[in-house]
């Protein structure tokens, strides 16, 4: 991608985890720079489980470019799951809980 705002470059994977052993998920779609966040822990090896943000479309578009990632019903759904290790975030900063 062209823009700043949507900028996520991709790297050489080097897992330093294995599949499973780090599970992250995603709240808040408001920044290109998700998708970067994103690239780098997969690249790591850590396993994408899943993603809320308010708006269908950014939903659609960000399961598109990672399809293992199940769409939370709720941003408490990712919150509350125990399973996971980490919480990706580009929210507004305002919106951030």
């Amino acid at each position: 991608m062209s823009d700043g705002m949507n900028y996520a470059p991709k790297g050489e994977a080097n897992a330093v985890v294995g599949p499973g052993e780090f599970v992250f998920s995603v709240i808040g779609l408001d920044h290109g720079h998700i998708n970067g966040q994103t690239n780098g822990l997969l690249e790591a090896g850590a396993t994408l489980k899943s993603v809320w943000d308010p708006d269908p479309e950014k939903l659609a578009s960000f399961k598109a470019a990672y399809d293992q990632v199940t769409i939370a019903s709720c941003k408490e759904e990712v919150l509350e799951d125990d399973e996971v290790k980490l919480i990706a975030a580009a929210a507004i900063p305002c919106d951030r809980g």
